[in-house]
């Protein structure tokens, strides 16, 4: 199949997610959720960035935008930072003392790393001074060790790391299938194989075998156009996201390359 062809199953698999009250949802059942809608439109905007001619504008998506203004299911910092994502792509414009009230108020709770990560990559939107943190444990699986590099890279978790060795535990996770596990020896996810791409190339490195990462992808490909957690799994909006992300990166490593 061409790639065009994948790129526009994959859209047409996310469009007929759209509720007609606004937002997106897991399936043609759900309601819509901050989530989905966000991994819905991050999803469009990336085929859209791999030059696939697109009508869809959430800007002019009046019952999004509906949606979105009444929308008050953000607790959890990275569901905030989720809805805050999907107000700069539908041009919504949210107030930054409101912004910064809510980092003030969750930033005094406990700190977990996901929810650090989350505050961090509120703060950033608007270039507000995060919290920091002196040491944590070393994390256990691909997903926490992507957000605890990213945090020590950003200065916000003071650790000295070795580079190289983590480098080598994602080029570790990577299986025999092309997809990447948990840590080095477990089963392939569509997650886990995001989540090693981005950190290799936030560390300036890539996959030991890129061809054999992008089968993987494909192969998670289901007849709806959406992607698979893994090749015999139901495909949905958070996977797909996850699948569409990393050909992003792994096109970008190999142009990178040239």
């Amino acid at each position: 199949m061409k790639l065009k062809e994948i790129l526009y199953d994959c859209y047409n698999f996310v469009i007929c997610r759209k509720k007609r009250e606004g937002g997106f949802a897991a399936t043609e059942l759900l309601p819509a959720t901050v989530e989905d809608t966000y991994y819905a439109l991050k999803i469009i905007e990336n085929l859209r960035n791999l030059n696939l001619n697109i009508d869809y504008n959430p800007q002019k998506d009046e019952a999004l935008i509906a949606w979105l203004s009444q929308n008050k299911e953000w607790k959890e910092p990275k569901v905030f930072y989720q809805f805050l994502r999907i107000s700069i792509m539908c041009n919504f414009k949210i107030e930054k003392k409101f912004i910064i009230q809510y980092l003030n108020n969750r930033g005094s709770r406990i700190i977990t790393l996901e929810r650090m990560f989350y505050l961090t990559k509120i703060s950033e939107l608007v270039n507000f001074s995060p919290l920091y943190i002196k040491k944590l444990p070393l994390p256990k699986i691909a997903k926490d060790w992507w957000m605890f590099i990213y945090l020590v890279g950003k200065g916000i978790i003071k650790q000295r790391l070795e580079k190289q060795k983590i480098i080598e535990y994602f080029r570790n996770c990577q299986n025999p299938d092309g997809g990447f596990g948990f840590f080095p020896g477990t089963t392939s996810y569509m997650d886990n194989t995001y989540f090693c791409l981005k950190a290799l190339k936030f560390l300036g490195s890539k996959p030991k075998e890129p061809e054999e990462a992008l089968n993987f992808i494909l192969f998670c490909q289901k007849e709806s156009g959406g992607f698979a957690r893994t090749p015999g799994a139901a495909a949905f909006l958070e996977s797909t996201f996850y699948a569409i992300e990393s050909l992003q990166i792994l096109w970008s490593l190999e142009n990178a390359s040239k």
